[in-house]
């Protein structure tokens, strides 16, 4: 729950996201965890959430 948590946070503001995960030196261990754990992704809502953030980090909602 908590990465999804950050996953959405991520599709929401993903400038104010990762300035926070940068700050704390974080995102390179979120996004490591974040990509162990898409295998074991059983329900649609986990799928839409991981997915809406990961793409955040690829194509920022405010340039799309």
């Amino acid at each position: 729950m908590l990465l999804q948590g950050i996953l959405i946070a991520l599709w929401y503001d993903w400038q104010m996201a990762l300035q926070h995960l940068e700050q704390r030196q974080a995102t390179a261990h979120i996004i490591q965890k974040t990509l162990e754990y898409v295998p074991r992704l059983t329900n649609d809502f986990e799928v839409k959430k991981f997915m809406l953030g990961l793409t955040a980090l690829l194509i920022p909602p405010d340039q799309a």
